[in-house]
């Protein structure tokens, strides 16, 4: 993909640092960390799940992800690793995939709120997917 394309692309589908944070503070949107496991742990978007950039078309079907669930992307600079991912997303078929803009740099810049360490993206990534998808819960019978 040459610069043009990219810069098209982050256009398009991008989303400021506060923007992304007000729409996860209403649980509009599902955050994808595609850095590695490493950086990850230094510090990530509070509720991003981690999902590597070389593992994402693995993980997407272990994963079971609503394609109507609004989805955002990042890495360090919103572009290298964001774009193809977005590309990947929409080409199989997730109606909207957002890039945060500038990346997780830009989200430091910013001086916005930060998790460390790892999340559990199993259980906990299920429950939310769960959640956002309106599954009721049932209880079993006495």
């Amino acid at each position: 993909m040459d610069a043009r394309t990219a810069d098209d692309r982050v256009e398009r589908l991008g989303l400021e640092p506060a923007e992304l944070r007000a729409r996860l503070g209403r649980g509009e949107l599902l955050v994808m960390d595609l850095r590695d496991k490493v950086t990850y742990m230094v510090g990530h978007v509070p509720g991003a799940y981690l999902v590597p950039r070389g593992t994402l078309e693995l993980r997407l079907e272990t994963l079971g992800l609503d394609r109507r669930r609004p989805l955002a992307v990042y890495c360090d600079d919103g572009r290298a690793l964001s774009v193809p991912a977005a590309e990947t997303l929409e080409a199989l078929g997730y109606l909207e995939v957002r890039i945060l803009r500038g990346g997780w740099r830009a989200w430091r810049a910013a001086g916005l709120p930060r998790e460390r360490g790892d999340k559990e993206a199993g259980k906990a990534y299920g429950e939310a997917m769960a959640l956002a998808a309106g599954v009721r819960e049932i209880e079993p019978e006495a």
